[in-house]
């Protein structure tokens, strides 16, 4: 059975939240998969570093992409996420903070998530949180 990949990445979302331009430009590895999201408000001279950016982490255990058919098909833990950091802020310059530093771990020789831990101890609540259906379709 041959299998076609089809790669596509979304550079940059944009949107209007209280009548405010924003948008996310977002960053991938080699392996085409999510490494950061980046915050931004286009119409503003002041950049926000940080506020809003989400930075991911994966277990690559010295993976290249060379067999397509196997990266895509089977399951691995060697592309599992690792790591997700997630900063939080108040739209304004230097607010960004450490709000979520979430460490992912596997089931041994699995893909399948055994635990998520928060090792960040922030005051900042984000309103957003990682859908159930996404941990669920990590298996």
């Amino acid at each position: 059975m041959k299998i076609r990949v089809l790669f596509f990445n979304i550079p940059t979302v944009m949107y209007r939240q209280d009548n405010t331009l924003r948008s996310y430009g977002y960053a991938y590895d080699e392996l085409n998969r999510l490494k950061s999201a980046y915050y931004r408000k286009p119409n503003t001279i002041t950049p926000l570093p940080q506020t809003f950016d989400e930075y991911l982490a994966y277990d690559l255990n010295d993976f290249r992409a060379k067999d397509f058919e196997k990266v895509f098909c089977e399951e691995t833990e060697r592309s599992s996420i690792t790591g997700l950091q997630r900063y939080s802020g108040n739209d304004t310059p230097g607010s960004a903070q450490l709000t979520d530093e979430l460490d992912y771990t596997y089931f041994t020789n699995s893909n399948r998530l055994r635990e998520v831990t928060d090792s960040q101890n922030s005051s900042m609540v984000l309103t957003t949180a990682i859908p159930v259906e996404m941990i669920m379709n990590m298996t």
